[in-house]
């Protein structure tokens, strides 16, 4: 039986999608443009983050109804991992390559959004260590 789909980590996830998909669409303007803007690279790897953190997070809840004895449990925490890392190195290379060219408010949007979704993925990565703990406790 699967779990209820959330039409709120349904709307997350297409948001990440999209917003992924247009950091992508944009880095690869630039690299036509220019194949060694290396900002344009870093822009790739941010976008690419974005998306696999959003299916990521939509996948959260259907783990949670899955049996327990799934074998992958630990990759789609490191999946989610990976997908932060790519996010704040990308996001991270992009603001400090240039901070001569970027605007105060470019600047403090990347940072915020860099450091929103690590603490999210934090706060994520915690109630999923309590529920196990308290799965194994029962």
């Amino acid at each position: 039986m699967h779990p209820p789909r959330s039409r709120t980590a349904d709307a997350i996830t297409l948001g990440f999608l999209v917003v992924g998909l247009a950091v992508i669409v944009l880095a690869l303007v630039a690299l036509v443009r220019d194949v060694r803007d290396d900002a344009a690279w870093a822009a790739v790897l941010l976008g690419l983050g974005l998306g696999v953190w959003g299916l990521w997070f939509r996948r959260l809840g259907t783990e949670d109804a899955a049996d327990e004895a799934t074998p992958n449990r630990s990759a789609t925490g490191r999946i989610g991992t990976v997908a932060i890392v790519g996010i704040i190195a990308g996001g991270a290379y992009w603001l400090l390559r240039g901070t001569l060219d970027r605007t105060a408010a470019e600047a403090s949007v990347v940072t915020g959004i860099t450091l929103a979704l690590w603490l999210v993925n934090r706060v994520l990565d915690a109630q999923i260590r309590r529920r196990r703990a308290a799965g194994d406790t029962d």
